[in-house]
């Protein structure tokens, strides 16, 4: 069983864990990348983006994340409903 000030970590502590844990992701994903051959840079800083393609791109990104926020309102609200 975990103690008690570790079952319940500060906001600080947590923030700094979850950036600790996607950093290391991303160091892994670049490392499993180079093994095999794959640049991550590739396509990063494209010149020839005209205005359709930027907001086409935009509009795809947004839309991924739709998902993602709906759960967390759904979530919130049940959250909060449970606090009344």
């Amino acid at each position: 069983m975990l103690p008690a000030e570790d079952a319940n970590p500060s906001p600080a502590r947590f923030v700094s864990l979850a950036l600790v844990l996607e950093g290391g992701l991303a160091a892994v994903a670049m490392v499993i990348g180079w093994l095999v051959g794959f640049d991550p840079w590739h396509g990063l800083w494209r010149t020839d983006y005209d205005a359709s393609a930027l907001c086409r791109d935009v509009l795809w990104g947004v839309a991924a994340t739709g998902p993602a926020v709906a759960i967390l309102l759904v979530d919130f609200e049940q959250w909060r409903h449970s606090l009344i």
